[in-house]
């Protein structure tokens, strides 16, 4: 993984990090990365299935004016109550 960088060489860069910023602004420090390693993994994933997906896909249709015009049971805005007839 780290190519020609043994344990003690990666200690050291540890203790300096520690030097340098203390050990209280450490953990913002690591969940700043951490948060940024996921939001970069979140768009890697999202541009692979955006180049895996089907480009001859016909794109979803547009929502039609009524939502409710298809359904026979639903009353459209505007309707009233009509008396039952006789």
């Amino acid at each position: 993984m780290f190519n020609g960088v043994g344990g003690s060489e990666i200690i050291m860069v540890l203790l300096v990090i520690l030097l340098l910023f203390g050990s209280k602004r450490i953990p913002g420090f690591s969940r700043a990365l951490g948060r940024g390693m996921g939001e970069f993994r979140r768009a890697m994933k999202e541009i692979r299935e955006e180049i895996e997906s089907d480009p001859f896909e016909d794109p979803p249709p547009p929502p039609t004016e009524n939502p409710y015009a298809d359904n026979p049971y639903s009353e459209s805005p505007g309707e009233e109550e009509k008396p039952p007839a006789g």
